[in-house]
């Protein structure tokens, strides 16, 4: 298995995340952009194992993630406190879910080509509630970033890595706005963050 593969396992992937400060980036990343509200529906597509649960407030948490070990993992963690399913965040339809107040999608952008991005995002904005909003991180490129930190944007798993102005224009379509953010010291190593946030008008023009 090569070194990405482990990645694949569960406990594993947590363990990496901690150790690179994942959880002050969550932190940041859900205080203050997200901002969930306790009762809002909640859609986190690319769930992975489920570590974001534990720094939401009561919300009605729908996690989906194509990986099934990972789907395990967060059933076996945090299936007292939410939903997770396996499915292709690329492909979902209200018919099946309903409406969300809130998408939340971390790290995954950067695994899907411009087509397949395009296609989450526009799912995603048919998923949402009127005055909802997609909030996304991902890392990015930027002429300002550490040099360490281009050195391991390079080696992420990710094959598609954007400027700010590069996610930003994937979700442009299907949004009535849409902010980017970029961070540069929200991890225990340096590293480039890109937050959106997409959001929707409270209602039809």
């Amino acid at each position: 298995m090569s070194p990405r593969g482990w990645l694949d396992i569960a406990p594993l992937y947590s363990l990496v995340q901690n150790l690179l400060g994942a959880t002050a980036v969550r932190r940041h990343f859900l205080t203050e952009y997200v901002r969930p509200k306790p009762g809002e529906r909640i859609l986190d597509l690319g769930c992975g194992p489920g570590d974001v649960v534990a720094w939401l407030p009561p919300m009605d948490y729908l996690g989906i993630d194509l990986n099934p070990g990972y789907v395990r993992a967060a059933r076996r963690r945090y299936g007292s406190r939410g939903r997770f399913r396996q499915a292709d965040v690329r492909t979902l339809a209200a018919d099946d879910l309903g409406r969300f107040d809130v998408i939340i999608a971390i790290g995954v952008l950067h695994h899907l080509s411009d087509p397949e991005a395009s296609q989450m995002i526009a799912s995603a904005a048919g998923l949402l509630a009127p005055g909802g909003r997609l909030v996304t991180l991902d890392p990015g490129h930027s002429p300002e970033a550490p040099r360490t930190a281009s050195w391991l944007l390079a080696r992420d798993r990710g094959d598609t890595i954007r400027s700010a102005d590069g996610y930003r224009a994937l979700a442009h379509p299907g949004f009535h706005s849409v902010e980017s953010h970029v961070h540069h010291d929200l991890a225990r190593v340096p590293y480039t963050h890109v937050v959106l946030v997409c959001r929707q008008p409270v209602s039809a023009p």
